[in-house]
């Protein structure tokens, strides 16, 4: 019993794309989500008002104590293509909306960028503590 369920996930057709797709989400996280807690992290070192520095780390640390089901709620709320806020503002503009939920390639970058949006404040926060000890 114990590794026949490996054995039935390895032979199932998904696998493959599944593995795929994974490693897709892990090489954009180091390439491109890596580098943006660090970069904010440099931006609220430059900021030398001891309030308003406090006000933006509050802001930027937020998302990370926001639940992700809630996560979900906002971005569906925000990129649904028959009412999201997002589209609608496109539709306002006079171009087609966009199908960042239901098309392949736009769904990879919405949960991207969303999953960068939550996270980054917490790395901010750590690298920011590393910038000030230094």
């Amino acid at each position: 019993m114990g590794l026949d369920v490996f054995r039935e996930i390895f032979r199932m057709k998904e696998f493959p794309r599944a593995v795929r797709n994974t490693l897709l989400l892990n090489m954009m996280n180091l390439i491109l989500g890596f580098p943006v807690p660090v970069l904010m992290a440099i931006m609220l070192n430059e900021v030398r008002q001891t309030k308003l520095k406090r006000t933006y780390q509050t802001l930027l640390y937020l998302p990370h104590f926001i639940s992700w089901v809630i996560i979900g709620g906002l971005a569906y709320q925000l990129f649904s293509e028959s009412y999201g806020s997002v589209n609608a503002l496109i539709r306002k503009l006079g171009m087609e909306p966009v199908p960042f939920l239901t098309s392949n390639t736009h769904w990879v970058f919405t949960y991207f960028f969303t999953g960068v949006w939550q996270s980054a404040g917490w790395g901010a926060i750590v690298y920011l503590l590393s910038l000030i000890h230094i």
